[in-house]
């Protein structure tokens, strides 16, 4: 699935309205995933997602038993999760000081001095107005933009931790395996989508039949 192609860009972030929406933990509650390599606390998804994975994990493990599938590929022979869920409030946290920072040196680089209240709040309009258009403040603008990671949704778990950009790993370690075609229909089978463009990305297809039914289990 493209991920970075239409209305998939907001999955997970917007209703259907495109209303901005976050996970809050208040209804609905993470559970931390069996199959990870977090080093202390284990790394969390919603309870059902995080369900579906470790059902996942636990194919591909009967799957090297019964060599359906070899077992010597870096990341998709035993499968753990290297990212689940961010926390989208520390997440924008985080985006808010690097804006601030960024305006703090442009005032310094610029030479101009602030004497009052008046004055920052001026050059402060200026500034968030010019950068704005690419460069989120608000927290619901921050929600829909590309600054803000999918894994704020609790409905994401990687399970690598190669950079997103190098796309002669993602080739070799996940394209070119020998169990890349059992392990796209694997996370199918269990609700997930793999994301075309970082194929180490499983997404809960929340309207699959597998991932409905780890989720009846819950209420929902």
């Amino acid at each position: 699935m493209d991920f970075n192609f239409g209305e998939k860009f907001f999955y997970g972030k917007v209703q259907r309205d495109f209303v901005p929406m976050y996970f809050d933990n208040i209804g609905i509650q993470l559970k931390p995933i069996v199959s990870s390599q977090a080093q202390g606390q284990a790394f969390r998804a919603i309870n059902f997602v995080a369900d579906a994975f470790d059902k996942l994990s636990d194919q591909f493990a009967k799957a090297i038993m019964d060599s359906k599938i070899y077992a010597d590929e870096p990341f998709l022979s035993k499968l753990e999760a290297f990212k689940a869920f961010t926390d989208p409030v520390a997440t924008y946290d985080q985006h808010l000081t690097t804006f601030t920072e960024a305006m703090a040196e442009q005032l310094t680089t610029d030479n101009i001095q602030i004497k009052n209240f008046d004055d920052f709040m001026t050059l402060f309009k200026s500034y968030a107005i010019r950068s704005s258009p690419e460069i989120p403040f608000t927290f619901s603008a921050f929600l829909k933009s590309k600054y803000c990671p999918m894994s704020v949704s609790g409905l994401v778990i990687e399970i690598a931790d190669l950079d997103y950009y190098n796309d002669h790993e993602k080739i070799v370690q996940f394209y070119n395996s020998r169990n890349w075609e059992y392990y796209v229909n694997a996370c199918r089978s269990y609700g997930f989508m793999v994301d075309k463009n970082i194929p180490w990305r499983l997404v809960a297809d929340i309207a699959s039949p597998a991932m409905l039914s780890y989720a009846a289990e819950y209420g929902f």
